[in-house]
C-alpha cells in the first residue's frame, strides 16, 4: 500500500510539473518595465523617445517583439505602402520572418500597451483603432507623430532656399 501511495505521488508530482511548465505568462500590464513607461501624449517632439522606450520595454519582456517593432517601424519610415488599411497585411508579412513569434500575442500585447499609456487626443486614435489591433494601432500613432505635414515640408524647403543669414 505505501509503494502505491509513493508511486502516485511520484506521478503527481511529474504531471503537475508539466502543466506549471506550460503555464501561461502573466498579462503584460503587470510586468514592472511596462508599468514604468510614461503616458504617450500628443506631444510630438516626445514620441520618439516613447517609442524607443516602448520598444526596449516590449523586448525585455519578449525579446522577438524588439525585432517586430523595428521591423514595423522600419517599414513605416519607408512609407512604402500609404494606404494604411495594407499595413496590418504587410506587418503579418514581416512578423512571420522572426521565427517562432507568437503573432496574436504580441498584437494583444501591444494593443494593452497603448490602451493603458495613450491619453487624450492619443487615446482617442487607439480607440478608433481597437477593432483593428495592436500592430495597425501602432503605425496609425507612429505615422501620425513621425510624418511631416505639408506645411511642414514648405517650411524646411523654404530654410533651404532662404537660409538664415551668418551672424
Amino acid at each position: 500500500i505505501m509503494e502505491g501511495l509513493v508511486g502516485e505521488a511520484q506521478e503527481e508530482l511529474k504531471n503537475s510539473g508539466k502543466s506549471a511548465g506550460r503555464s501561461t505568462r502573466k498579462p503584460i500590464s503587470e510586468f514592472k518595465v511596462i508599468q514604468n513607461i510614461v503616458p504617450l501624449t500628443s506631444d510630438k517632439s516626445k514620441f520618439r523617445e516613447w517609442s524607443r522606450k516602448l520598444v526596449n520595454a516590449m523586448g525585455q519582456v519578449d525579446g522577438k517583439y524588439e525585432s517586430a517593432l523595428m521591423m514595423i517601424m522600419k517599414m513605416a519610415d519607408a512609407d512604402s505602402i500609404p494606404d494604411l488599411d495594407q499595413w496590418q497585411t504587410v506587418a503579418d508579412n514581416v512578423m512571420t520572418n522572426i521565427e517562432n513569434l507568437a503573432k496574436e500575442q504580441f498584437d494583444k500585447d501591444l494593443r494593452n500597451v497603448l490602451v493603458e499609456k495613450a491619453v487624450g487626443t492619443v487615446h482617442t486614435k487607439v480607440n478608433n483603432g481597437l477593432a483593428k489591433g495592436g500592430v495597425y494601432i501602432y503605425v496609425d500613432i507612429y505615422k501620425h507623430f513621425t510624418e511631416t505635414s505639408g506645411l511642414g515640408l514648405a517650411a524646411q524647403a523654404l530654410k533651404l532656399i532662404q537660409p538664415d543669414k551668418v551672424k
